[in-house]
């Protein structure tokens, strides 16, 4: 048994020792200022002004919006679609009452809305 998790040690041990070797500074993203400059350029072009307008209406802060505009549509405009068949055939059916609910969403919620 304890040579056993002896060799279990020394494999893990190995295996750490050569993570380090190959990767010194840990497995990092570093976003290049191109990236970052071409997608904050397509904000600024594409939502940037409405996003600062709603949200100055709002009281609610514009950088966490624009950043969630450049995450989720890549500051496209207009954006791509995100349908996901799965994911509608189970809200049709939460509403139609042959499921409780999907994550947090009830058939309350859902009667009032249409397939559009």
């Amino acid at each position: 048994m304890q040579k056993k998790l002896l060799r279990w040690i020394l494999l893990i041990g190995l295996v750490y020792i050569i993570y380090l070797w190959y990767f010194p500074s840990g497995l990092t993203f570093e976003a290049s200022e191109i990236d970052t400059s071409y997608y904050l350029a397509k904000l600024r072009a594409n939502y940037a002004e409405e996003i600062e307008e709603i949200c100055a209406e709002r009281n609610l802060p514009a950088e966490y919006f624009k950043a969630l505009a450049i995450l989720e549509c890549s500051a496209e405009k207009p954006a791509q679609s995100r349908y996901e068949s799965k994911v509608f055939d189970r809200l049709r059916e939460v509403q139609t009452g042959k499921k409780p609910a999907y994550g947090n969403l009830k058939a309350s919620q859902l009667k009032s809305l249409t397939e559009e």
